[in-house]
């Protein structure tokens, strides 16, 4: 007797390799998508990020920037900064550490974030009138010193 079709057993096993196959290829097409959104829930941030320092940035005052501030941002709502400001040995550079926390707001943060910047600031007026000319005199010094004179 020849037989033409395909027994019961055979169409079982068929259906449980399809089901698994379907069930993996459904999990890696969740994780891209996953990944996807993380992608760009970091470039978002990251362009807060770069507005936010920006903003910082154009901060003149010492005190001003010491006592630091919000800034509402159009995605993930206000960031708070913070500032430590420390002095160099170079004349009017001074050593910044820039502290940001974004609030949880918006449909991608799932809470605080907290990013921290070291920068170096070129700010004549921050430098105190008898700090800087101590430093320049100090300057002056360790040149002469250094060469005699000249």
């Amino acid at each position: 007797m020849k037989r033409r079709g395909m027994t019961l057993i055979e169409v079982v096993v068929a259906l449980a390799i399809f089901t698994s196959v379907v069930a993996v290829l459904s999990q890696a097409v969740t994780i891209a998508l996953n990944v996807m959104a993380d992608l760009d829930t970091d470039r978002s941030r990251e362009q807060e990020f770069r507005f936010a320092m920006r903003e910082i940035l154009q901060v003149s005052g010492r005190e001003e920037f010491e006592d630091g501030g919000d800034i509402e941002t159009l995605g993930s709502g206000t960031i708070t900064w913070q500032a430590t400001i420390e002095e160099t040995e170079m004349l009017d550079l001074f050593k910044v550490m820039i502290s940001m926390e974004w609030l949880a707001q918006g449909d991608y943060l799932s809470g605080p974030v907290v990013r921290e910047q070291e920068v170096y600031l070129l700010r004549p007026a921050w430098s105190y009138a008898d700090e800087r000319s101590s430093l320049l005199q100090d300057k002056t010094t360790e040149y002469e010193n250094r060469f005699g004179g000249l």
